[in-house]
């Protein structure tokens, strides 16, 4: 079970926060495909996110198909606390959702932190 609120910063703004002695600018980094769940599922948990007060990074850009990461999403990945991967019927297509997902892996795996995952099927 994933318990978001160890996430929250005690008494002052996620910026300060210190895990392994490293600085956030968030909490929580929203991996998600937009065509599929942007304007539905990832929306309303991204505000739900900010409601709780979890500093959360959500990409508000389309990105095009076939370029690679983009350094700011890199950047926003690694300096979050926490992961959480929006699974849905085209995720696993989308080459920059992948490269989210494995540098996500890869920053938890050698830095213990968390990662969560939840699905938003599309049915036709």
């Amino acid at each position: 079970m994933v318990v978001l609120t160890d996430l929250l910063p005690e008494s002052s703004s996620s910026s300060s926060n210190h895990d392994h002695n490293h600085i956030y600018d968030y909490d929580v980094f929203l991996s998600f495909r937009g065509a599929d769940t942007r304007n539905r599922f990832t929306d309303h948990l991204y505000n739900a996110l900010l409601d709780a007060g979890f500093n959360t990074f959500l990409d508000d850009e389309e990105i095009e198909t076939g370029e690679p990461l983009k350094p700011e999403l890199e950047s926003a990945i690694k300096s979050s606390r926490a992961s959480i991967i929006v699974m849905s019927k085209n995720y696993a297509s989308s080459t920059w959702c992948l490269e989210e997902l494995r540098e996500g892996k890869r920053r938890c795996l050698s830095e213990k932190l968390l990662a969560a995952s939840t699905a938003d099927y599309v049915y036709p």
